[in-house]
């Protein structure tokens, strides 16, 4: 008997040292299944945070782009205004025999150029911010603005000296007018357009 209870003795270490390792290999299962849950949870965490970042970030460039569009696209309004202001002016003294050359030379170089170089530089700026649908309609923008440009400084000493007749004042008169409403025309469109883009 004593060999049964060897036999039993044995059996049961067996089953004890199975029931410790078995225990032990879930236990350690258990910590590694645990751990790797773990991890998965800071990773999906850290990776939901860095997206946020990314979005948040990409949300602000694009309201950075925004303010800037927004400057270059008023700042195209006002110096275009200024600049049709100026040509007006300018192409009205034209019309005054009593205003001389040197008179008209210092009205174009003085308040003139000014306004038509302040808008060559919107002009510049806009197209280097706006979408690849904005450069498209400074396009008609640009064509009218070389047309009143036209209209504005296409008068000359011979026709000042001979005294504008009123058929050719009336003929300038409405060649300007035209231009510039096509400018203004063209300028609307151009704003209601980048208004989508910026608001």
């Amino acid at each position: 008997m004593p060999e049964k209870r060897d036999k039993a003795n044995d059996t049961r270490e067996r089953q004890t040292q199975r029931a410790t390792i078995l225990a032990a290999l879930g236990g350690a299962l258990i910590g590694a299944l645990s751990g790797l849950a773990g991890s998965v949870l800071v990773y999906n965490e850290a990776e939901k945070t860095r997206q946020d970042g990314v979005e948040a970030r990409q949300a602000e460039d694009a309201e950075r782009r925004a303010d800037i569009r927004r400057g270059a696209y008023v700042d195209l309004a006002a110096s275009s205004n200024k600049f049709v202001d100026q040509a007006t002016a300018l192409l009205a003294a034209s019309f005054l025999p009593q205003n001389s050359a040197e008179d008209m030379h210092r009205q174009e170089s003085e308040k003139y150029m000014p306004a038509h170089t302040a808008l060559v530089q919107s002009l510049a700026t806009v197209r280097l911010v706006t979408t690849d649908e904005g450069r498209r309609g400074l396009v008609e923008l640009g064509t009218t603005f070389r047309l009143i440009n036209e209209k504005a400084t296409n008068w000359n000493a011979k026709d000042r000296a001979e005294g504008f007749t009123e058929e050719h004042l009336n003929k300038l008169s409405a060649e300007f007018l035209s231009a510039e409403d096509k400018h203004l025309a063209a300028l609307r469109k151009f704003l209601d357009r980048a208004a989508h883009e910026v608001l």
